[in-house]
């Protein structure tokens, strides 16, 4: 992204900064793996930057596991065709039929929807989900046409507006404000945020879930119960856990990341063998957890002091993780102590180890 305020429209550093703020979260809820930001020389004065550095703790601590949780199936598409005038830009009160506003209406209102194009509908992508949804098209490529009504016949649902003059067989026409609920129906929601002004999007990590909320206004403060059921639920920002239900508020342009497991963990099982440290993270009962849980591991010298040059951030893959460390020829004798933590729970284990000397 770079920076929108181009003559200085943006007139509050606050509002610029909030800005920033929310180009990052929803760069994450799209699953960007690298973000690049720069800004021109002729807006001094911005905020944009120090927001950024409050960002550098959460990609260093976080950044193993949102690298290693993947985007979890969505099961409703939004057709963005190009045969539609809107499509070129695809801006949010652009031209109808607007395949921007359905999509950002449907995830205001907690619907986990992608968008989709003639290219990927023609390349059989549509087979991946449940719903489609298409708006007031007016024209419509022969080839996509067909698709479609191959994927309604296969049992695919196509929600059509009313308006729209295309025929598909089997497409139910569906206003615009009747969609949140017709799909709601069709297709569970993991999440539920009660106010229109927090986005959120699932990712799989493991067995658990990670969630990334954004604030979508940059100018309001925005609060709503969080609602997943089945799953203990942990804020990794703030570092606690979460109950079932709880009122969330993020600041204008601001995000949060919580992070769902089945279980809680109850324990780090580790032990020393032939390739390292192999650790895991266990319930009560000591059966391994399979998630992908976010570490940090902390290293000390013999005399207990820290030996930061050897801290890491780590993931563990279904719930298990192996961790090599080297120490310098010039490093002290004698047991050193890794200090594995579990980041979401605050679970926590220490073991010795020794060497081997770094090649």
């Amino acid at each position: 992204p770079q920076s929108s305020d181009w003559d200085h429209a943006i007139a509050n550093p606050d509002d610029h900064a909030a800005l920033v703020k929310g180009q990052y979260f929803n760069l994450l809820a799209a699953g960007a793996s690298t973000i690049v930001y720069f800004h021109y020389p002729l807006m001094p004065g911005t905020k944009a930057w120090e927001t950024f550095k409050s960002f550098a703790p959460l990609g260093t601590t976080l950044g193993p596991l949102l690298l290693n949780s993947p985007k979890s199936a969505r099961h409703v598409a939004v057709l963005a065709s190009f045969c539609n005038e809107a499509y070129r830009w695809c801006i949010p009160d652009g031209p109808p039929p607007n395949c921007a506003d359905i999509y950002l209406d449907l995830r205001r209102n907690g619907i986990q929807a992608d968008v989709i194009s003639d290219e990927e509908i023609g390349a059989g992508m549509l087979e991946n989900y449940r719903v489609l949804v298409v708006g007031n098209d007016a024209t419509m490529l022969d080839s996509v046409h067909k698709r479609i009504q191959e994927f309604a016949a296969a049992g695919g649902t196509v929600l059509i507006d009313g308006d729209s003059k295309i025929a598909i067989t089997g497409a139910q026409p569906t206003a615009p404000a009747q969609l949140p609920d017709t799909i709601r129906r069709r297709v569970p929601q993991p999440i539920t945020v009660s106010t229109q002004s927090i986005i959120a999007t699932e990712f799989n990590a493991g067995s658990a879930r990670l969630f990334v909320l954004a604030n979508t206004t940059i100018t309001e403060v925005a609060s709503g119960n969080v609602t997943i059921p089945g799953y203990v639920l942990y804020n990794l920002r703030e570092g606690i856990p979460m109950a079932d239900g709880s009122l969330i508020t993020l600041p204008p342009g601001d995000g949060a990341l919580i992070f769902a497991v089945p279980t809680a963990p109850s324990a780090i099982v580790a032990q020393i063998g032939p390739d390292g440290i192999s650790a895991a993270v266990v319930d009560r009962e000591g059966t391994v957890i399979e998630a992908s849980f976010p570490i940090h591991l902390k290293v000390f010298r013999p005399d207990g002091t820290d030996a930061p040059e050897y801290a890491d951030y780590h993931v563990t893959s279904k719930g298990r993780l192996s961790i090599k460390p080297f120490l310098a020829r010039n490093d002290a004798n004698g047991p050193w102590t890794a200090e594995i933590r579990e980041l979401a729970s605050g679970t926590t284990t220490k073991i010795e180890f020794s060497g081997p000397v770094r090649p």
